[in-house]
């Protein structure tokens, strides 16, 4: 009996017209068990009835399958779920930006090497996985249009430099952006006034830009890692600030000597008192 453990498909309520796809996923399918029973015997009825028609919503292709993507799943145009978790996908199709329904969509652990100019059109994500590539090393201004966003992932990347357009993102809630090579953060991150938690540890700051006072809403801020020989006085206006991790900075000395291991709350308060 083959194993089910790298491949699972869910499918439910949407619309999609492709033969070639239907095609296509029905022989990769084929090779798979029973798990999978109930997503191959739809497909394959499609395929028998030369069906152009398949309720597909939800799509999770993940665990070390495919090395490539076939063309023709850009034309899955209301596919809102795609899960492509731990594959070996290097690149992705130019158009893939025509899955313009999609709401989440997960490609972390694929060696990605680029993402698409047609990231653009993916105007209703809400949440957007591009972490652990180890590889990724620019984002293009894919972002401008994602007024949807809640949650991004682009940790354990090699990212020198966040776009432009990620100043754009006004519902963004999470940002995670650990494990990088940043110098330094964009001035207009601080646009971000719906972010509760951003990750910049491990990457290589030296400082941060004075609107990150701006993030009103932010809840947690870990910073661990650097290079941080000082932290900015806007610090005093994260008032909803409850986590703030430190460790790793050996170059900060702006604090007092007795706040050792500082808490966010005696960050803030001692930025406040200094004014």
């Amino acid at each position: 009996m083959t194993s089910t453990s790298g491949l699972t498909a869910r499918i439910s309520q949407t619309l999609f017209t492709s033969n070639s796809f239907v095609e296509e996923v029905a022989s990769i399918l084929q090779h798979w068990d029973t798990g999978l029973e109930a997503a191959r015997k739809r497909i394959q009825d499609a395929k028998e009835n030369n069906s152009s028609s398949l309720d597909l919503q939800q799509l999770e292709l993940s665990n070390e399958i495919f090395n490539e993507l076939w063309p023709s799943i850009c034309e899955v145009r209301n596919l809102k779920y795609l899960n492509l978790f731990l594959n070996r996908l290097s690149e992705l199709p130019n158009d893939f930006g025509a899955l313009s329904s999609l709401e989440t969509l997960n490609l972390a652990c694929n060696p990605l090497q680029s993402v698409p100019d047609s990231f653009v059109k993916l105007t209703m994500l809400r949440e957007l996985d591009l972490g652990f590539t180890n590889t990724l090393c620019t984002v293009p201004e894919i972002f401008e249009k994602m007024t949807n966003l809640k949650v991004l992932y682009a940790g354990n990347n090699r990212l020198e430099k966040l776009p432009e357009s990620v100043s754009c993102l006004q519902c963004l809630e999470e940002l995670h952006l650990y494990g990088n090579a940043l110098n330094s953060l964009p001035e207009n991150i601080g646009n971000l006034r719906s972010l509760r938690l951003l990750n910049v540890g491990r990457n290589n700051l030296s400082s941060l830009p004075d609107s990150i006072g701006y993030l009103s809403s932010l809840e947690v801020l870990y910073l661990y890692d650097n290079d941080l020989s000082s932290l900015p006085r806007s610090m005093k206006d994260l008032s909803k600030l409850r986590v703030l991790g430190l460790d790793g900075n050996p170059s900060l000395s702006s604090l007092p000597e007795h706040i050792k291991e500082p808490s966010a709350k005696e960050v803030v308060g001692y930025y406040v008192e200094m004014e």
